[in-house]
């Protein structure tokens, strides 16, 4: 009578045995170069974090006990996020007006003709100094109000920086932290401490 069990029992054990290989890393089709998992390296190797990062999201989904995943998709997130905003231009200092020579003294003092031609043509210079120097002054003033600018936007641009940086550590630490407790491997667990580290280092 016991033997009528016997194939049942042969098979939920063979059922047993592979519910527990489709939940171990490795086990579950994962590599497969089509598979989530193996398509997020992939990604990484390729620059491709973004895209990384939503091939491990859905490597997570498919197996919530994946430590690797886990971690990968924290260092595929904060790899989006680490490059900063490219530098401002600051604004370029005017450079210093040409000042041009003043006319010529004439030689002969007594000749009323060039002494007079020379005072009109220094009238004329002396009038195009007080230009250029106004128009120096203008350009300067406009140099001082772009550096103000200039300033405060990239205090603007780091502290929203800083600010994407922080809102991210939570879901970072949180999947780093679900790696670590799954079992994960000491060289990556090593690096997902350091990245973590690094966020305490942000300025």
């Amino acid at each position: 009578m016991f033997q009528r069990f016997q194939p049942i029992f042969g098979l939920t054990t063979i059922l047993l045995f592979a519910s527990i290989a489709c939940s171990l890393p490795g086990l579950s089709g994962e590599n497969d170069p089509d598979s989530p998992y193996q398509m997020g390296l992939a990604a990484i190797e390729q620059g491709n974090f973004e895209e990384a990062h939503q091939h491990f999201d859905d490597a997570v989904f498919e197996n919530l006990k994946h430590a690797e995943a886990y971690y990968y998709r924290a260092y595929a997130l904060h790899q989006t996020l680490i490059v900063e905003p490219p530098a401002l231009v600051p604004p370029t200092k005017p450079p210093d007006p040409e000042i041009p020579d003043p006319p010529p003294e004439p030689v002969d003092q007594s000749d009323s003709e060039a002494v007079a031609a020379y005072l009109e043509q220094l009238q004329e210079y002396q009038n195009e100094i007080a230009a250029l120097q106004v128009d120096a002054e203008d350009e300067f003033r406009e140099y001082e109000n772009a550096i103000v600018e200039y300033q405060a936007a990239a205090v603007e641009q780091n502290q929203a920086w800083v600010m994407q940086l922080t809102q991210a550590y939570e879901p970072i630490f949180d999947d780093i932290n679900m790696a670590i407790e799954l079992g994960l491997p000491a060289e990556l667990e090593l690096q997902a401490r350091d990245l973590l580290a690094s966020y305490w280092d942000t300025p």
